[in-house]
C-alpha cells in the first residue's frame, strides 16, 4: 500500500486519513476485467458507512444505499456485476450554455469520471461538461444516525460566464433483500466444476427465473408490493416518501419477519439555493436504461417544464424517482455549492438529526480528524500504517444499528450480504469482536451483548441470521455446527480479561428471542448455558475423546472430506474443536469456578480426556484433523492448518512439538504460497463441489491467516511479523498486480497459487463469492487482530502481561493502550477505559540492559516490583483512582 498501482495510488487526504485514488480507466485497460459467474465483470466496489447503516459505491460512479436495521433493504438498486448503467442515488448531471449534458457516470460508450476518491465514509468523483468541473461527494458523517449527504461543487474554470443547468438524480426504489441460499443475481453461468452438473444447475435455476423464485426474483417481488406516497415542500427544497408494504398491518414490527414490513418515511433536502424537484418523471422510465445523452437531455427537459414543489405523488415503488435541479448563471472563477441531505427515520426526528448533522459537519469542516483511532507502525514497513487504518475504517464503516436486537453489529459482509442475504456466522462475530476492542471498548461491549443474546435458552447458538430478527436454518447444511460454542466463550474471556470488567458477567442483558419474546439474562447465566451444552450429547465427546463434529465446524465444508458424510455427522470427531476447547476451558474455569464447582469439575474431567486424545492424534509432522466417523483420522496424509492455529497460541502447547509443527506448517502451507497460508496440503481432489486450492479445499482464508499470525508470534516475532506481511493487502498488491479486490478490501479467502483462476475468489454452487469478492470484514478485523496480537499484550484471569522480550520494534495506539517499543527506550500507557484494579507485568529483552521504561496511566507500583531487571520484567499493580507516571532509568551502555 505504498504508491501507484495498476488500478491506482494510495495518498493521505486532508483529514489525515489514507484514500485510495482510483484512476484505471476501466472500460479501456484490460486488467479490469474480472471473471464472475455471470461474465467478465468491470464493476469496483468502495464500501462507505457510519455506526448506523451503510452504502456502496462502484468505479462507474453509481451509489447504492443499503439501510440493514429491519432486515437488509437496498435503496437506488443493488450491487449486481452483470448490470450496466443503473443510476442508483444521487448521480448528478451537467449542461453548460445549452449544449449536450455530461453525468458524473461511466458506461462503455462514454467514460466521463477523469477522478475518483474512495475515501474515509466518503466517496468523491469529479468530471467536467467542457470548463465548467463538478466535483460530487456521497458521505456518511460520523454519526449514530440514519443519514447520508451528496455534496455538489460547480465551478467555472473560464474567464467567461457559463449558464448552467444541474440536475441531481435518485433513484429510489427500495429492493428488500430476503435470504437465497442458492444466488443467482440474473445469468449465473457457473456452478461447479462438471459440466453435466453444470448444465443440471443452469437448467434448475432457469426454471426459478422463471417462477421468480431466484435471487433477483424474490427482491423485485417484494418491491412491486411497495407503495410509495411522496409530499414535496411548497419551495421543493423537502421530500418526505412515505413507503408502505401490504403486510404493515398484519405483521407488528417487534416480530420477526423474512423482510421489513414497517418502513420508515425517507426525507431528501436539497440546500444551495432555489430547487425544482419533481417526482416519478413520467419519462424518460429510466429502469434498465443506459445513461446515454438522449435520456440526459430529457430528464434536463422534464427538469425545466415541470414542478411537483407542494404536490403529493403515489406511485408504485418500481417507479419511486426524484429529481431536483437548479438553473443559473455561473461567473468567471466562481463556484456554487449544493448539498443535498437523505434520512430515514421517523418523521418526528428529522429535525434532531438534522441539528445533529449541521454540528457534524461544522465541526469535521473547522477541526478535521482522522477516522481511525488506531495506529500501527514498524521501522522499515511504512505500508503498515496506512494498512491498519484503512482496515479501522473499513470495519468501522461496516457497523450498523439492528432495530430487532437493539445493538449494533458488524456484518461478515461480501457475497454472504449482497447475494445470499444472510449475516453470521456467530463464529466470525465473535472474530471481529477482538480488535473492537482495542478501537472502542464500549462498543465491544455493546457487540458481545449482541453475541450473547442471540444463544437459546438452551445454549444453543444459531449458525446466522437473516431479514428481520430471523435464525437461518437450512436442513442438512449448517444445521449443527460445533464450534460456534467455543468462539462464544473465546469472546467473553478475552473481553473480560483485556478490559477487566468482570462485573459484566453479572449485568443484564436484554434478549430478543427468535420468538419475537424478550427476556433478561446475565451473560454469566449465558456463558455456563453455553458450557453445558457443550458438554451435552448435544455435542460432547466422540469414540476418540475428541469434540464430536455434528455437521460441521469452523470448515464449514469439513463433511464434503469424509467418503460417508452421515457417518461423519453422526460420530465424527474435530481437533478444531478440540483444540480450542484445550484453549478456551482453562480461561473459563477461573470464571466459573466461584459460582459453579460441579460445572468446573465437569470441565476439568473434559480437559483431561480431551488432552490426552489431542497427544494421540499426533502424526510425528502434525495433528490428524479428526476421526471420519467410522475410526479412521482425517488428516494424517495431508496437513490441515485451520486446527493447528488453536494449538499454536495455546500458551500450554509443549516447545518440542510447537517447534516440528510450525515447520510443518512453513514447509507445506505457507512457504508455496503467493499469499498468507493455504489451509489444506495436498488438497482433496475427488470433491465434486470444491475444486482443489478453492474455498476450504485448500485456499487461503484471511480468519485462518490472522491466527496463525498470532501463533507465530508465541513461537517467533520475526516470523510472525514477516508472515504478517505475506497477509497484507500491500503484499497482494505485489503478487495479485492484475486483480483489483484484496487492495483495498476483499473476500475472505483465495484460490491458491496452484489452483485454477489463482489469487482469485472461489464459487460453488450456492456461493459464487466472485461475484461481489469485497467487504468482507474477516480480512479488516483479521489483520488488525494479528497487530494487536504482535504486541505481546496478552490477559488473563491473573492480570496483563506485555511481552516486549523480542528484538522488533513497534509503535501501537489505541483507546485502550498505547505500547512503543525501541532500542532503548520501552513506553506503556493504559487508557482511561481501564478502571479496576489490576495487576500487570512488562517483560522485556534480555538485551534490554540500558534505557527508559516509561509505563503511564492511573497506575502504582506494589513495593515488590521495583526495577527488577534481571530476569528481565517489570510487574506492578493498576489502582482505581491514583494517576501517575512510572519511570525507570537505567545506563545506556
Amino acid at each position: 500500500m505504498e504508491g501507484k498501482n495498476p488500478f491506482g495510488s494510495w495518498e493521505i487526504d486532508s483529514r489525515g486519513d489514507p484514500c485510495f485514488v482510483y484512476t484505471c480507466k476501466e472500460y479501456d485497460d484490460g486488467i479490469a476485467r474480472y471473471f464472475t459467474t455471470t461474465g467478465d465483470s468491470r464493476k469496483h466496489y468502495h464500501l462507505m458507512g457510519n455506526d448506523c447503516w451503510f452504502g456502496l459505491a462502484n468505479n462507474h460512479g453509481t451509489v447504492h444505499l443499503l439501510d440493514p436495521r429491519r432486515g437488509f433493504t437496498w435503496i437506488g438498486g443493488f450491487p449486481s456485476p452483470s448490470t450496466v448503467g443503473e443510476t442508483g442515488i444521487g448521480f448528478c448531471s451537467i449542461k453548460v450554455n445549452g449544449n449536450e449534458p455530461v453525468a458524473g457516470f461511466n458506461h462503455p460508450s462514454q467514460q466521463n469520471l477523469h477522478a475518483r476518491i474512495f475515501g474515509a465514509r466518503y466517496y468523491r468523483k469529479e468530471f467536467k461538461n467542457g470548463d465548467i468541473a463538478v466535483t460530487n461527494t456521497m458521505s456518511f458523517p460520523a454519526a449514530d444516525d440514519p443519514v447520508m449527504v451528496s455534496h455538489i461543487s460547480v465551478s467555472n474554470t473560464t474567464s467567461k460566464p457559463a449558464h448552467v443547468e444541474l440536475l441531481s438524480s435518485w433513484s429510489l426504489t427500495l429492493v428488500p433483500a430476503p435470504k437465497s441460499l442458492i444466488v443467482n443475481m440474473g445469468g449465473r453461468r457457473r456452478y461447479a466444476r462438471g459440466k453435466i452438473f453444470n448444465a443440471f444447475m443452469r437448467l434448475a435455476t432457469g426454471l426459478q427465473r422463471l417462477l421468480r423464485r431466484d435471487t433477483l426474483g424474490t427482491r423485485n417481488r417484494q418491491a412491486k408490493k411497495i407503495t410509495v406516497t411522496a409530499r414535496v415542500s411548497p419551495d421543493g427544497s423537502t421530500i418526505i416518501m412515505e413507503p408502505s408494504h401490504p403486510k404493515k398491518g398484519r405483521k407488528h414490527p417487534s416480530e420477526p419477519s423474512p423482510v421489513n414490513f414497517h418502513y420508515k418515511p425517507m426525507m431528501l433536502k436539497a440546500q444551495g439555493m432555489k430547487v425544482n424537484t419533481i417526482i416519478h418523471p413520467r419519462k424518460p422510465r429510466l429502469k434498465g436504461k443506459m445513461l446515454d445523452s438522449k435520456i440526459l437531455d430529457q430528464l434536463h427537459e422534464i427538469a425545466r417544464i415541470e414542478s411537483h414543489g407542494g404536490k403529493t405523488v403515489t406511485m408504485n415503488n418500481m417507479d419511486s424517482h426524484a429529481l431536483f435541479s437548479w438553473e443559473f448563471d455561473l461567473q468567471p472563477e466562481n463556484t456554487r455549492e449544493f448539498r443535498i441531505t437523505c434520512i430515514i427515520e421517523n418523521e418526528e426526528h428529522f429535525g434532531d438529526i438534522f441539528g445533529r448533522l449541521e454540528g457534524i459537519l461544522g465541526k469535521e469542516r473547522d477541526h478535521p480528524f482522522p477516522s481511525s483511532p488506531i495506529s500501527f507502525t514498524v521501522p522499515g514497513k511504512p505500508w503498515m500504517e496506512t494498512e491498519i487504518a484503512w482496515h479501522a475504517i473499513y470495519l468501522l464503516s461496516s457497523m450498523f444499528k439492528d432495530d430487532y436486537f437493539g445493538y449494533h453489529r458488524i456484518p461478515q459482509g461480501s457475497i454472504y450480504l449482497t447475494g445470499h442475504s444472510f449475516d453470521g456466522s456467530v463464529r466470525d462475530f465473535c472474530l471481529f469482536l477482538y480488535p473492537l476492542i482495542f478501537i472502542d471498548p464500549v462498543r465491544a461491549k455493546e457487540y458481545l451483548s449482541f453475541i450473547l443474546s442471540l444463544v437459546e435458552r438452551s445454549g444453543r447458538v444459531p449458525y446466522a441470521l437473516h431479514g428481520h430478527g430471523m435464525q437461518l436454518k437450512i436442513p442438512f447444511v449448517h444445521s449443527n455446527p460445533s464450534d460456534q460454542y467455543f468462539f462464544v466463550l473465546w469472546a467473553i474471556s478475552e473481553y473480560v480479561y483485556i478490559t477487566r470488567d468482570y462485573q459484566f458477567l453479572e449485568e443484564d442483558i436484554t434478549i430478543h428471542g427468535f420468538n419475537g419474546k424478550v427476556r433478561h439474562d446475565t451473560p454469566r447465566e449465558i456463558m455456563e448455558r453455553v458450557i453445558e451444552y457443550v458438554l451435552s450429547p448435544e455435542i460432547g465427546l466422540g469414540p476418540h475423546q475428541l469434540v464430536r463434529v455434528r455437521d460441521g465446524d469452523w470448515n464449514d465444508g469439513i463433511t464434503l472430506m469424509v467418503e460417508k458424510r452421515r457417518a461423519f455427522i453422526k460420530h465424527g470427531e474435530s481437533m478444531f474443536n478440540s483444540a480450542m476447547l484445550y484453549h478456551v476451558f482453562p480461561r473459563m474455569i477461573p470464571l466459573v469456578q466461584t459460582r459453579n464447582k460441579t460445572l468446573v469439575e465437569r470441565m476439568h474431567s473434559a480437559l483431561g480426556l480431551v488432552g490426552k486424545a489431542i497427544d494421540l492424534a499426533w502424526n510425528g509432522k502434525w495433528y490428524f484433523r479428526g476421526y471420519d466417523g467410522r475410526g479412521n483420522p482425517l488428516g494424517d496424509a495431508s496437513i490441515f492448518l485451520d486446527h493447528h492455529v488453536w494449538l499454536l497460541v495455546n500458551p500450554s502447547f509443549p516447545n518440542s512439538r510447537r517447534e516440528i509443527l510450525v515447520d510443518s506448517i512453513m514447509e507445506y502451507l505457507v512457504r508455496p504460497a503467493r499469499e498468507g497460508a493455504i489451509i489444506l496440503h495436498p488438497p482433496n481432489r475427488d470433491s465434486k463441489i470444491l475444486s482443489p486450492g478453492w474455498d476450504v479445499n485448500g485456499g487461503s482464508w484471511h480468519a485462518i491467516n490472522a491466527l496463525l499470525a498470532w501463533g507465530l508470534r508465541l513461537s517467533d516475532a520475526s516470523m510472525a511479523l514477516n508472515f504478517m506481511e505475506r497477509m497484507s493487502m500491500h503484499h497482494r498488491e505485489l503478487v495479485y498486480p492484475r486483480t483489483w479486490y484484496g487492495m483495498w478490501s476483499g473476500p475472505d479467502a483465495y484460490n491458491a497459487w496452484h489452483a485454477d483462476r489463482p489469487g482469485e475468489a472461489f464459487y460453488h454452487v450456492a456461493t459464487p463469492m466472485c461475484d461481489f469478492p469485497f467487504a468482507n470484514n474477516n480480512l479488516h478485523a483479521g489483520f488488525l487482530s494479528a497487530a494487536a496480537r504482535f504486541t505481546g499484550f496478552k490477559a488473563s484471569n491473573r492480570g496483563i502481561t506485555i511481552d516486549l522480550a523480542h528484538a522488533e520494534s513497534f509503535h501501537f495506539q489505541s483507546p485502550l493502550v498505547n505500547l512503543k517499543k525501541e532500542p532503548y527506550n520501552i513506553e506503556v500507557e493504559f487508557g482511561t477505559w481501564f478502571k479496576r484494579d489490576f495487576s500487570f507485568n512488562v517483560k522485556l529483552p534480555e538485551t534490554f540492559t540500558g534505557g527508559t521504561v516509561d509505563i503511564r496511566g492511573n497506575i502504582s507500583l506494589d513495593s515488590s516490583s521495583g526495577m527488577a531487571m534481571s530476569p528481565p520484567e517489570i510487574a506492578g499493580e493498576f489502582h482505581q483512582g491514583e494517576g501517575g507516571t512510572m519511570q525507570f532509568k537505567a545506563p545506556i551502555p
